[in-house]
């Protein structure tokens, strides 16, 4: 009777062992919804929830940018508390202008050390800034090196 309380006591503390066992950065990052890094220094994402935040944090970023016309209020006081900087454009999501992406070129200029967060509602707006942006830095890139 004894062994049988030792065994479910070593099994039970195994899954305890597993269940503790602390996550890699990626695979936290990988839970937010359509996180994904598409530079060295920028990442894009659906809005993350806010346990996010932290991970963000441990994982390097510094800067966080939304792009949506709400109030994201609770959003920007938890980024700051980390020590994030957290900067919003009002991109409607059904016309994004240019304007709207030469204020995000300006907040990644004045952020250009450090990672860089850029999310809104379902990513469409962010992953398509993200994109661009890295695109237009591979661009500039290759005419340096030509």
């Amino acid at each position: 009777m004894k062994f049988k309380h030792i065994i479910l006591g070593c099994l039970l503390m195994a899954g305890w062992a597993q269940a503790t066992e602390p996550t890699s950065t990626h695979q936290v990052l990988s839970q937010i919804n359509q996180f994904q890094m598409v530079s060295k220094r920028l990442a894009s994402a659906a809005s993350p929830e806010l346990q996010h935040f932290q991970s963000l944090k441990d994982a390097g970023f510094e800067h966080i940018i939304i792009l949506s016309t709400g109030l994201h209020l609770v959003e920007k006081t938890h980024a700051e508390a980390l020590g994030m900087t957290f900067e919003q454009i009002k991109v409607p999501l059904t016309e994004p202008s240019d304007a709207h992406f030469s204020e995000f070129k300006k907040l990644m200029g004045a952020n250009s050390k450090g990672l860089v967060f850029v999310y809104s509602e379902q990513n469409w707006r962010a992953s398509t800034y993200a994109y661009r942006f890295n695109s237009i830095q591979e661009d500039a890139g290759l005419l340096a090196k030509n």
